[in-house]
């Protein structure tokens, strides 16, 4: 479709978009993850866009989602980037390349295994419980990944890690539009050995910086409608920072039930939909 005109457009569609930031400011508040599998589905279906048009919008909404809620992470002390921040600078590489990569392959088939991988995450996190995955993923660092190791080396090996998988999301988020905020979400509360509160402020900062350099490609190549993104991130600066202080007062049994649900969700959602990813 042609770009959103805000002089023009109907009332109805006007509605549209903020519903859709709404839902998907409260996805990033509350667990970091990336609004796409509501924003590009529903500017496909309901609003004609192409499918490279509505992941670059995605990714625009994506920024200012995420900046609200690891902004509210922030204030509450839950934001840590002494590793994220290589793992952050290696997504924005990657983005670019998932950038390139989208503009000529259909992702369906990723979108698939995304999906899978989501319902599965979720319901082991539904079923152990997050205090439970913290632990046992606080064990499995020291016993297997930095066991043995002095404060230096296990610092350098953190860091190769961090920028091995901020490369590989980073990858993945520009090829299919999210920020890559569940997939760092999960790698710092399994690899790193994040605290569940920090690990989502910390991801949702890294998507910030990801979804930034995704969104960049994709407006130089003219896949990015401003006043569309505008007006739905107009709604997730309520939402995601609503989403980000109910976060922080949640329990972390709780939160990882949330987070669960959540992740189900989104991938029987995306599994439903996946030619439109």
């Amino acid at each position: 479709m042609s770009n959103v005109d805000l002089l023009t457009v109907p009332l109805s569609t006007l509605i549209l978009l903020i519903v859709i930031g709404l839902c998907a400011g409260l996805i990033t508040g509350v667990m970091g993850g990336s609004g796409v599998s509501v924003v590009v589905p529903i500017l496909i279906v309901f609003m004609g866009f192409s499918v490279l048009q509505a992941i670059g919008t995605s990714l625009f909404v994506d920024i200012v989602a995420s900046v609200v809620a690891s902004f509210t992470y922030h204030q509450h002390g839950n934001v840590d980037l002494s590793h994220g921040l290589w793992m952050a600078l290696a997504a924005v590489i990657g983005a670019q390349f998932g950038s390139f990569f989208a503009h000529s392959t259909p992702a369906s088939g990723l979108a698939f295994f995304f999906a899978a991988f989501l319902i599965i995450n979720g319901a082991y996190i539904m079923k152990a419980g997050m205090r439970s995955i913290t632990e046992r993923a606080s064990g499995f660092a020291r016993r297997r990944l930095y066991a043995g190791l002095d404060q230096s080396t296990m610092k350098k090996r953190a860091g190769a890690l961090s920028v091995l998988f901020g490369l590989g999301i980073g990858i993945i988020s520009g090829f299919v539009g999210a920020g890559g905020g569940l997939l760092f979400l999960l790698v710092l509360l399994l690899v790193l050995g994040y605290e569940p509160h920090i690990a989502i402020g910390t991801s949702t900062l890294i998507m910030a910086i990801t979804a930034t350099s995704a969104a960049t490609s994709y407006y130089l190549l003219g896949n990015l409608d401003i006043v569309a993104a505008l007006i739905i991130s107009a709604g997730t600066i309520l939402t995601s920072r609503i989403g980000a202080v109910a976060a922080n007062k949640l329990g972390q049994d709780i939160l990882g039930r949330v987070i669960a649900l959540i992740l189900i969700v989104l991938g029987i959602v995306v599994l439903l939909n996946p030619v439109k990813m």
